[in-house]
C-alpha cells in the first residue's frame, strides 16, 4: 500500500513539474485532469486504510495524520481552484501540494530525499515572507 501511495505522489509531483507558464491548453487540461484522479486515489487510500486500521489505530500513527493533511490540502486546494479564489488568495494552494514530498519521506527513507525537503522548506519560508510584505 505504501508503495501505491509513493507511486500516486510521485505522479502528482511530475504533473505539478510539467506546469509551466504559457503552457498549451492540453498540457493544463492534463495536469487538472490528473490532479483530480490521483487525489482520488489518494482519498480512497486513506479510507481503506481508516477502515482497515479502525479509527483508534489509525489516528494513532503520525503518517497517517499526515496523509489526512494532504488529503483535506488537496480538497481545499480543487475546491479553491472551482471557485476561481486564486484572485483573493495571495498565495496559490497548489504550491502546498509540495508537502507532499514528506509523504514520500517515509515510504522511501532516503537521506537526499531529507535535504531536498528542508531546501523546499526554507524557500517556502522565502515564499510566505515575500508575499506578506
Amino acid at each position: 500500500m505504501d508503495l501505491f501511495t509513493s507511486g500516486v505522489i510521485f505522479i502528482c509531483l511530475v504533473m505539478m513539474a510539467v506546469e509551466h507558464y504559457g503552457q498549451p491548453q492540453f498540457v493544463a487540461t492534463l495536469t487538472e485532469a490528473s490532479f483530480y484522479v490521483l487525489t482520488a486515489c489518494h482519498i480512497i487510500e486513506v479510507v481503506m486504510k481508516l477502515v482497515a486500521f479502525g479509527v483508534q489505530r489509525f489516528f494513532q500513527n503520525r503518517w497517517s495524520l499526515l496523509d489526512i493533511g494532504l488529503v483535506l490540502i488537496s480538497a481545499i486546494s480543487i475546491l479553491l481552484n472551482m471557485m476561481n479564489m486564486s484572485h483573493v488568495i495571495r498565495l496559490n494552494p497548489n504550491v502546498l501540494q509540495v508537502l507532499k514530498m514528506l509523504r514520500l519521506a517515509h515510504g522511501l527513507r532516503v537521506k537526499w530525499l531529507k535535504v531536498l525537503l528542508r531546501t523546499i522548506f526554507k524557500a517556502l519560508s522565502q515564499v510566505n515572507t515575500s508575499v506578506q510584505s
